[in-house]
């Protein structure tokens, strides 16, 4: 089922999808499925597959595309989307973000005093402080939140001054 199909779900639910379907006969096309439930002919292709509507098969059909739904199961995949949209309305789509990196240093603050810092580190050192994965850091470093100076291509040294508006919060 595509994203934006269950997005619309959510926000308007299948009363209009309901209405529709009632005035539709027993056995639809894909084209007509499409129309009663407001999406394209794609989507329900890829609900047929799935098998949240349900369509007898034979393969000059399936050539051709001359599926018919019944109604009848296009009426049971609208109660599957309003039990989809009690969920979703319960539920957020995103999972709830953890913030970035430096928010969480500044929350919790550095594992050692500013002056035990060395002055230059590695990426994985720079990791192991922060508590995050070198890739992590790498990005930080490429965005220009920490200060590093490039020795080879793949090798950078983490200077102790990224951390200096950090360290009021650090515990000592």
């Amino acid at each position: 089922m595509e994203h934006r199909f269950l997005a619309r779900v959510r926000r308007n639910g299948t009363f209009s999808a309901r209405k529709r379907l009632a005035e539709a006969p027993e056995w639809l096309s894909m084209r007509q499925v499409a129309v009663v439930l407001g999406c394209s002919k794609s989507t329900v292709r890829k609900q047929i597959q799935l098998g949240l509507l349900k369509a007898p098969r034979s393969r000059k059909r399936l050539e051709r595309e001359q599926l018919r739904v019944p109604s009848e199961s296009v009426r049971k995949f609208l109660y599957f989307c309003e039990r989809m949209r009690a969920l979703l309305l319960y539920a957020p789509l995103v999972a709830p973000k953890r913030g970035n990196v430096l928010d969480r240093v500044k929350e919790r603050g550095l594992p050692m005093p500013y002056r035990s810092i060395p002055k230059f580190m590695t990426v994985g050192d720079a990791a192991i402080l922060l508590r995050c994965s070198r890739a992590s850091v790498l990005r930080l470093i490429h965005s220009g939140h920490l200060i590093a100076i490039r020795i080879t291509p793949y090798r950078w040294r983490v200077l102790r001054e990224s951390f200096r508006g950090l360290r009021d919060v650090s515990r000592t």
